[in-house]
């Protein structure tokens, strides 16, 4: 997760704050959105708050754990998450993102990957 954490750290966009017990990680998107991804040191879960406007109302939350089910180990586990992470920050600087009310449903946010506007997900095998 370090060298994650340090790539994205050189990328505009990213504010990294190093918390004794996790990662802190701002990304400022368009229509006032702040992304807002921690990220534990010890723990096999990652979790992402968005807020937007002046007073950063919390519009959306989801987070991800990581754990065994079919024999995987603990390594294997933290190099899963460990890319699922560095995929999201890629995807999240790279995409357009919007915040979509569905009739029935809580708020969501979509972003624009490959000119095509899709339910933001935390990990690509969703």
């Amino acid at each position: 997760m370090k060298t994650v954490i340090a790539k994205a750290a050189k990328l505009p966009g990213i504010q990294i704050n190093e918390a004794e017990h996790a990662w802190e990680i701002s990304v400022q998107k368009q229509n006032d959105l702040q992304f807002e991804i921690m990220v534990p040191r010890e723990a096999l879960e990652w979790f992402v708050t968005v807020k937007t406007g002046n007073a950063l109302d919390e519009v959306w939350s989801d987070w991800v754990d990581y754990y065994e089910t079919d024999g995987e180990t603990a390594d294997g586990l933290r190099s899963q998450m460990t890319a699922d992470v560095g995929h999201f920050l890629s995807a999240l600087l790279n995409s357009d993102v919007r915040l979509v009310e569905r009739p029935g449903e809580s708020v969501g946010l979509e972003w624009k990957r490959d000119g095509h506007w899709e339910k933001l997900t935390m990990v690509p095998h969703q």
